[in-house]
């Protein structure tokens, strides 16, 4: 057989066994590799598809921005609208203690009640949030609790009997939870979090401030009390619209197909409520926010009545006492929200903004000075500002994203319950103590969320 001959056999043979290569592997024209996973044997496929789903799961999804899709834009305004009603909503009762005593004749243990109402409302959304996103979705939620809202508001612009009172109190606070779950879950897993959350709960804090200045003021110049309700009935109309708008279309459809979307690619299970419960970073986050929004409530609602009792105010003042402890939370929250979202590790932010609450608080306690009462309350507000905004992206980021609205909802409608549950036990308490017991509470309520916060450092 000549040279040429035995090339031609050897080429033959060379195409029939195909390339000399490692497996996977071949040679393009320009003489690159290229991977081809059809070229393995065939036992070895299912491995493949498994590290490639594998890897898929594993996979982060691009984070949503403030501006992107377009459409956020306007839900975001829309969302801090409605929580500046929320903080409004959840500051009424602090600014209205005092004269709500003398219009219904009550003592600090039945007036508290006003407080134990919208715990109760909170609870049952706190079980009910993840169930109801399912069925009507964000747009469904939001218009849900801002009908509450405005359920609360008409009954009492009526000045009603005091039952019926607390009742109203108890649908809003229904409503107040499922919007607390919707929009912290929401927002929180969006890219800019520390930023858009700072905006968020900082509006709820003016809402805070605006409150206890409108019922004051109306008070001051001889106004009836019931009145400031009209201010919120007409605001509540204005959230209506624009929660209507720019929610549309964000339905049950799209929220099930969202959720199911990641369970899928986290493999999870399921979602129910014992379930989610399981998960520790809930239970921390849940007992922590509940502590924190107790302590905060407690403070904003009895701390005109404190400064009244115990450091000698002027009755028809100390309502601006409670306008100044909001101002240094709505502070708290553009500034220091803006500097922690320059900072990658927010969960030891947390312990700082709370060391800092503490020692005020501390002061406000044993120190038997108005002035520095005064100034004290503002400044723990201050501090106390950023903290919800960041629990939540803490947790958020902690969590799949399939527990957003029912794990971090409900720690988020969890927490807003202890603002109605701690301020009543302080009224039971003050019924036979005096109001003095406000500080040494609020400061036991900030030392359990650091204990708690430094569990969730230390094991998860």
């Amino acid at each position: 057989m000549t040279g040429d001959g035995k090339s031609e056999v050897m080429l033959e043979k060379s195409q029939s066994i195909g390339p000399i290569n490692s497996p996977g592997m071949t040679e393009d024209p320009g003489g690159s590799e290229k991977q081809l996973s059809r070229t393995n044997v065939e036992g070895d496929q299912p491995a493949l598809e498994a590290a490639s789903s594998e890897a898929h799961s594993e996979e982060e999804q691009p984070l949503e921005e403030w501006n992107k899709p377009r459409k956020n834009i306007i839900r975001i305004v829309a969302s801090c609208y409605s929580f500046l009603i929320l903080g409004m909503m959840d500051s009424a009762n602090g600014a209205l203690i005092p004269t709500l005593e003398k219009h219904y004749n009550l003592s600090y243990l039945v007036v508290s009640i006003t407080f134990l109402a919208p715990f109760c409302g909170y609870s049952i959304s706190a079980m009910l949030n993840e169930w109801i996103h399912k069925r009507i979705g964000r747009w469904g939620v939001g218009l849900l609790g801002t009908s509450c809202q405005l359920i609360c508001n008409i009954i009492n612009v009526t000045a009603p009997p005091f039952p019926v009172y607390v009742v109203a109190f108890g649908i809003a606070g229904f409503g107040n939870g499922t919007i607390d779950a919707a929009w912290n879950s929401w927002m929180g897993s969006l890219k800019q979090a520390n930023q858009t959350m700072g905006v968020l709960h900082g509006l709820y804090g003016l809402g805070g401030i605006l409150c206890p200045t409108i019922f004051t003021s109306m008070i001051d110049n001889g106004i009836k009390w019931n009145y400031g309700f009209a201010v919120l009935i007409g605001l509540g109309v204005t959230v209506l619209v624009a929660i209507g708008f720019a929610f549309w279309g964000d339905n049950a459809q799209e929220y099930r197909k969202s959720v199911a979307k990641s369970r899928s690619d986290s493999g999870a299970k399921g979602g129910n409520l014992f379930n989610v419960l399981k998960n520790p970073v809930v239970a921390i986050t849940a007992g922590t926010l509940f502590m924190y929004v107790g302590g905060e409530v407690a403070m904003g609602g009895w701390v005109s009545t404190y400064m009244i009792d115990v450091r000698g105010g002027n009755p028809l003042k100390m309502g601006y006492v409670t306008t100044g402890y909001w101002v240094g939370i709505t502070v708290g929250r553009f500034v220091l929200g803006f500097v922690t979202g320059h900072f990658k590790h927010e969960e030891i932010l947390f312990v700082v903004y709370l060391a800092g609450a503490i020692v005020f608080e501390v002061l406000f306690w044993a120190v038997p000075s108005f002035a520095l009462s005064a100034v004290s309350a503002g400044v723990i507000g201050f501090f106390l500002g950023p903290l919800f905004p960041t629990i939540i992206i803490v947790a958020v980021k902690k969590l799949p994203k399939w527990l957003h609205v029912s794990g971090v909802g409900f720690a988020a409608a969890l927490g807003g319950g202890g603002a109605g549950f701690a301020p009543f036990i302080i009224g039971i308490i003050a019924n036979s103590k005096g109001a003095h017991i406000l500080a040494p509470f609020v400061f036991a309520l900030m030392a359990g969320q650091m204990v708690l916060w430094l569990v969730m450092l230390k094991f998860f």
